[in-house]
């Protein structure tokens, strides 16, 4: 298992286990607001909240993890 930070770089990845999400009508719970930001704005606006979230009066940390065996899985 990797944990790895949100970026540029995984957007389509993202996008694409959200949209999953939503096709097989699964509850979404822990995407730090991923959801309701692609809904409303853009990943690059969920990027910018998150690292302003970042300080001592909000110690929080989203990461994505990724699974690796025979079926790589993907988690936000």
């Amino acid at each position: 298992m990797k944990f790895i930070m949100p970026s540029k770089e995984y957007k389509d990845r993202a996008i694409d286990f959200i949209s999953e999400l939503y096709q097989n009508n699964s509850e979404i719970n822990g995407t730090g607001g991923l959801d309701r930001y692609l809904r409303e704005s853009t990943y690059e606006d969920w990027l910018d909240n998150l690292n302003s979230d970042k300080g001592e009066d909000n110690p929080t940390l989203t990461y994505f993890c990724e699974g690796r065996g025979r079926e790589n899985y993907w988690n936000g």
